[in-house]
């Protein structure tokens, strides 16, 4: 299935391939290509994920969402998007509960699964980082991801000390390029409330070595 992007979709793409693609004589960081995409709700940033996919023949690719709800409409946006290969969740669904992808929280079943397809995309909760899961599979020989994909990255972004922070560390979730994708935060009022003092978009930023924008 081939998706025809719109014109700020397609920007937002070239954007992103300016920053995660290798520059001659340059190779890869340490630390690894990192960027971010920031635009409103429903401007597409999944499918400008899907695509920068694709165009950086990423194989191995690790999308994080916030809940779990959020992991299945992921999946199948991706699948929708022209995503192909195999498909699998870290996630407690099981059985009747998952319609699609299959689903495990056993690091060790994680590596079999994703140790033979081509292309394979492994959607993710920020409590499998939480809890230790893809951090106990890749300590255990699970190869490194082409492409991480972090979805609503504010929420993993501020005290590096939080358990889901580990996102954005190389030594424990490694990925050769991260792509991360907030919404576009909103003009504060100009008489904000008290429940609002202290929250601005300065809130959103993220906790990496390398933040560009590419939006």
């Amino acid at each position: 299935m081939t998706v025809t992007l719109r014109p700020h979709q397609v920007e937002a793409v070239d954007a992103v391939l300016r920053h995660l693609s290798e520059q001659p004589g340059q190779g890869i960081p340490p630390e690894g290509l990192r960027t971010q995409v920031v635009a409103a709700t429903g401007s597409g940033k999944t499918l400008i994920g899907v695509a920068a996919a694709d165009r950086l023949s990423a194989r191995r690719v690790l999308v994080l969402v916030p809940m779990l709800d959020l992991l299945l409409q992921m999946a199948s946006a991706w699948r929708a998007g022209g995503r192909r290969g195999a498909m699998i969740g870290v996630c407690s669904l099981r059985g009747a509960d998952s319609q699609s992808p299959p689903c495990t929280t056993d690091p060790d079943e994680l590596i079999d699964w994703t140790a033979e397809p081509e292309t394979v995309t492994v959607f993710a909760t920020y409590a499998s980082v939480g809890m230790g899961t893809l951090q106990r599979a890749q300590a255990a020989g699970l190869r490194v991801w082409d492409l991480m994909v972090v979805d609503e990255a504010h929420r993993v972004s501020g005290d590096g000390l939080k358990p889901w922070a580990a996102v954005h560390d190389q030594t424990q979730v490694p990925a050769v390029r991260r792509l991360s994708s907030r919404q576009r935060c909103r003009p504060r009022s100009r008489r904000p409330s008290r429940q609002r003092l202290g929250r601005s978009c300065s809130a959103s930023r993220l906790s990496s070595s390398r933040r560009q924008r590419a939006a």
